[in-house]
């Protein structure tokens, strides 16, 4: 425990010190800290996890965390070279454009869901329904939906390229749809702004995925934070902008607060559901057996692999028998892409979708764990130097994007910062790099979101047009 407290210690000191550089209060250090501490702290003080933490699973998660530190700091160095004239250009978005464009994604989104629930149906039925799904079929049920997944996103790789053209062409820009919400969230459309995220819950509890809908989720809230750092301006309808502006700053602040509690409540027994319904239902369906394994799984995953210190076992394969390369070079930190990579014919090795299961003792109970935290997937790719490079970039890239965006007053960052500040707070528990069509959007999505929502650069000292909502601050240092 002595051990664990001084380790929340120095991660506490590091993100305080990122916040006295000027990093905003949400920032890559301080996102990483948040769920590594409370991971920590639940695993060691609360007895989370039962079995002795060896010396090894300290070393990686230290020599992490203090790479991504350092390519914080730098990464925030290098992002303040920024010319000042374009800095200095206001911009507009156009509310009803992006309103238009919004609908259009999450109808996409919904055709996507629609086409994976005629995919599952099959399977749910083969179960016994939505009751024994949520039930003792749960796991089984899952590992079926993925594998039905992971086969209709890449048949086209080796056939017909209909179906991933379909699957791509309609889980891609509803992705989008959620930033057009982030945006339309802070034009005060906040019931059709949230909808995108509404249906991946509605995707999550169809696969009983507990990650994407909690991802989704993150990418939302931060984008909307982001949004209001960038410094744009919101043009709206005069319908829109009728309201006082003596009142409307009040009342928009408590309806956002209130919108806020009641979605991550939502999202919390969304959580609890699921994961209880993927618990063994022996053990009860408790905080501990539930959310709590949850959350110290990735602590729990490198502590059973780091018996031998850094030599850890080799992964079964799906083929029984054989076992997955180590090190995988690529193939855990970002499984997507090397799976498309190889089937084009590039010189890389996969890696099974899902971990295997180890064996842990936590909250006293002997259970399982197949998740090894994102600085694990590091470590098992390229050992000691990729865990040093792969968590300074991430810190690197999390700092540099956060500040050319602060008061930039431009909407193109936004999809990468908020994809790295949220792979930054999941850490604890996978590298989110291994879904490749979330790493598209986060890529790409910044030149889309740019184009829809019209940006217009106006001249440094013309005055903001009639009916504009959300004056937001300019600084470079808002948090």
């Amino acid at each position: 425990m002595i051990i664990g407290l001084a380790v929340c210690a120095v991660m506490l000191a590091g993100a305080w010190f990122a916040r006295k550089l000027g990093m905003p209060k949400f920032n890559v250090v301080s996102a990483f800290t948040i769920s590594w501490v409370a991971m920590i702290v639940i695993a060691t003080v609360f007895g989370g996890l039962t079995d002795p933490i060896v010396e090894f699973t300290w070393v990686v998660i230290l020599t992490g965390w203090a790479s991504l530190f350092v390519g914080a700091i730098v990464g925030w160095a290098l992002g303040k070279n920024r010319r000042p004239e374009v800095a200095a250009k206001p911009i507009v978005i156009d509310l009803r454009r992006t309103t238009r464009f919004h609908v259009l994604f999450t109808a996409l989104l919904a055709v996507y869901l629609i086409i994976r629930f005629q995919s599952a149906w099959p399977l749910i039925s083969a179960a016994g329904g939505w009751e024994a799904v949520l039930g003792t079929g749960a796991n089984a049920y899952r590992s079926a939906s993925l594998s039905l997944a992971l086969s209709d996103s890449q048949e086209g790789l080796t056939g017909g390229f209909l179906g991933p053209l379909i699957n791509y062409g309609t889980f891609i820009p509803g992705m989008l749809a959620t930033y057009t919400g982030a945006v339309l969230w802070r034009g005060h459309r906040r019931l059709l702004g949230i909808t995108p995220v509404v249906l991946s819950g509605f995707l999550g509890l169809l696969t009983l995925q507990r990650t994407s809908i909690m991802i989704v989720l993150l990418l939302f809230i931060i984008a909307v934070w982001q949004l209001r750092l960038t410094g744009v301006e919101i043009a709206t309808t005069h319908k829109d902008s009728s309201a006082s502006d003596s009142k409307r700053p009040r009342t928009g602040r408590f309806a956002a607060l209130v919108a806020t509690i009641a979605l991550l409540g939502a999202a919390g027994s969304f959580l609890f559901v699921t994961t209880t319904a993927r618990t063994d239902q022996s053990r009860g369906s408790g905080f501990q057996a539930s959310i709590g394994e949850y959350v110290v799984g990735g602590i729990a995953g490198i502590n059973t692999r780091s018996a031998n210190a850094g030599a850890w076992p080799l992964i079964p394969a799906d083929i029984p028998g054989h076992f997955d390369p180590s090190p995988g070079l690529g193939g855990y930190t970002f499984t997507g892409l090397w799976t498309v990579l190889q089937r084009i014919g590039f010189p890389v090795s996969t890696t099974r979708v899902n971990l295997d299961f180890t064996q842990a003792t936590m909250f006293g109970d002997a259970t399982v764990t197949n998740v090894v935290s994102a600085l694990g997937e590091f470590y098992l790719d390229f050992r000691m130097p990729g865990l040093v490079i792969l968590s300074f970039l991430l810190g690197l890239g999390g700092a540099f994007f956060q500040r050319r965006l602060i008061g930039s007053r431009r909407v193109t960052s936004i999809p990468i910062t908020s994809f790295l500040l949220t792979f930054s707070f999941w850490s604890f528990f996978v590298a989110w790099s291994s879904d490749l069509r979330q790493l598209l959007v986060a890529v790409l999505g910044g030149l889309v979101l740019s184009w829809v929502v019209r940006a217009r650069a106006e001249s440094p000292g013309r005055r903001s047009p009639a009916g504009v909502a959300n004056p937001l601050p300019q600084s470079g240092t808002a948090g």
